[in-house]
């Protein structure tokens, strides 16, 4: 089943002149400060993605001719074990790497763009063994966030110039099971000026549970995926667009971006929060005011009820939660790549913000 879905905005536009004067999107009845803690990860010059398996933490690095590509550490104590993944075309090597999320067990999964090929590993203390490879039906569209529903369905992002779409595909049957398009109604409005950009999104999924959020609507979407690998979204797959929201089609960096990479667990959903114009993401010589890397962490219930905000003391690019340990882990983007960011949730959980 394919939807359409058309989101009510209910912001009024805005203009920031200066960059120092952020949109704060306030809503949270709490607010938190965390401090980070530094653990040395001298084995990789430039990390650029993390996920979490059931007894390991991995680490992506940027791709560097013979090096690994892959960092594997003891998720309880961040104690490095081994690398892996080599760049080139031999086995156990790859091209355009992607981890892929919510893998089951000590499995870790890589989609590799460049050959539409996902690798399955079973990992141990000791190395890892190539458990099996499944070819998926080629995409026409570059392939963004891979993440696993349960042993036999995936759910990927694929962005074109016409839009984004949200997939869900079956390794059992080796087909696209739904595809979710979400319609803003931008394209209408704006004709020749329309930027895909404008009305993209990203999500997160725990599950058969997702969300899909919408950086520069500040609009949020969550949903469910059933045993038949369709999507259902929450409040119905139609709403009427007000287009309360003035973009500048022509300088698409100019507008607010709001939330960006979500993640969730069974209970909760963190969406990083900007409330900048994308532009103070950009280096010079794009942004001559220089750039911005501040986030806050909101926290929300499924229903979307704001619960907290959690503010951090470094400038940032992208968080990586461990739930079941309780931490926050990120780098700085631009300096000190040799070492991680941890910031631990109080209380001993995230239930008790």
């Amino acid at each position: 089943m394919r939807y359409t879905i058309l989101f009510l905005f209910v912001l009024c536009s805005c203009h920031v002149t200066n960059l120092e004067e952020r949109i704060s999107g306030d809503i949270f009845p709490r607010e938190i400060s965390l401090s980070a803690e530094k653990i040395p990860i001298r084995e990789i010059l430039n990390p650029v993605g993390m996920t979490f398996l059931e007894d390991f933490a991995i680490i992506q690095g940027e791709r560097q001719k013979d090096k690994d590509q892959f960092y594997v550490y003891s998720r309880e104590e961040m104690r490095f074990l081994y690398s892996m993944g080599k760049s080139g075309q031999g086995p156990n090597e790859f091209i355009a790497p992607r981890l892929i999320e919510n893998s089951p067990g000590n499995q870790l999964s890589i989609f590799d763009s460049a050959t539409d090929k996902i690798s399955m590993y079973q990992l141990s203390e000791k190395g890892f063994s190539l458990g099996k490879e499944i070819k998926i039906i080629k995409n026409y569209y570059p392939t963004q966030e891979f993440s696993f529903v349960n042993d036999s369905l995936l759910i990927y992002r694929i962005v074109s110039n016409e839009g984004s779409a949200l997939c869900c595909y079956s390794l059992a049957g080796n087909t696209i099971t739904d595809s979710l398009v979400f319609e803003t109604g931008l394209k209408k409005e704006y004709g020749n000026l329309y930027n895909y950009q404008l009305d993209g999104f990203l999500f997160a999924n725990r599950g058969n549970r997702f969300v899909v959020v919408f950086p520069y609507m500040n609009e949020m979407k969550t949903g469910m995926i059933n045993s038949e690998g369709q999507f259902n979204v929450d409040g119905g797959s139609h709403v009427e667009n007000a287009l309360a929201i003035s973009f500048n089609a022509k300088k698409l960096n100019s507008n607010i971006a709001y939330y960006l990479f979500p993640s969730v667990s069974d209970d909760f959903i963190y969406a990083q929060y900007y409330g900048f114009p994308m532009i103070s993401m950009a280096p010079f010589p794009i942004n001559r005011n220089g750039r911005i890397l501040s986030f806050y962490i909101d926290m929300f219930d499924y229903q979307l009820n704001p619960i907290v905000r959690v503010t951090l003391d470094n400038e940032i690019l992208k968080t990586f939660i461990d739930k079941k340990r309780n931490k926050i882990y990120t780098w700085h983007p631009l300096k000190d790549f040799e070492h991680l960011l941890v910031y631990t949730i109080p209380d001993k959980g995230f239930n008790d913000f």
